[in-house]
Order: structure tokens, then C-alpha cells, then sequence
């Protein structure tokens, strides 16, 4: 056997195990919703709705979690928003 051909190999072993890890990401219970679903949904611009969610931050009538979502290359943490009753 050819020894060129090891780190090769190994490096593809690697790159399989890797892949083969998948991260978990959180059920993010209902009633959360990000800053681009809550601009999406309403029609709202993304800078109006972040604007208005920082007032009521500080209001307290918006709760704020955060929960791990997927994304395109990544496992990402992303604030959801929850109106307070």
C-alpha cells in the first residue's frame, strides 16, 4: 500500500465524522418569534420592528429567549420575542 495515500484517507475519515455530527438546535415553543419572522409576517420593515421591540424591552411587556436555530452553514443562537401578558 501506497503510504502517499494515508493522510488522504484519514483526512476523509475525518471529514465524514465531522459531517456526520449533527448539533441540535431548540424547539422554540410557540409564541416566539424572531425579529425577520415578526417583519415577514407583520410587513414591517426589519429596523421599524427592532425599534419598536427595544421599546418594549424596556417597557417589560416583551419577553426575550434565546434558542438555537439552523441555518444555512450553522448552528446559530437567535433571540425570540414573546408578547407578556
Amino acid at each position: 500500500m501506497d503510504s502517499t495515500h494515508q493522510p488522504e484517507r484519514a483526512l476523509t475519515e475525518w471529514a465524514e465524522a465531522l459531517e456526520s455530527i449533527v448539533e441540535p438546535t431548540d424547539v422554540v415553543p410557540e409564541g416566539f418569534y424572531t425579529v425577520t419572522e415578526l417583519a415577514d409576517q407583520l410587513h414591517l420593515s426589519l429596523s421599524s420592528v427592532r425599534r419598536k421591540i427595544y421599546t418594549m424591552r424596556k417597557e417589560g411587556t416583551v419577553e426575550v429567549k434565546r434558542f438555537r436555530r439552523q441555518g444555512p452553514a450553522k448552528v446559530y443562537p437567535a433571540d425570540h420575542y414573546r408578547m407578556v401578558k
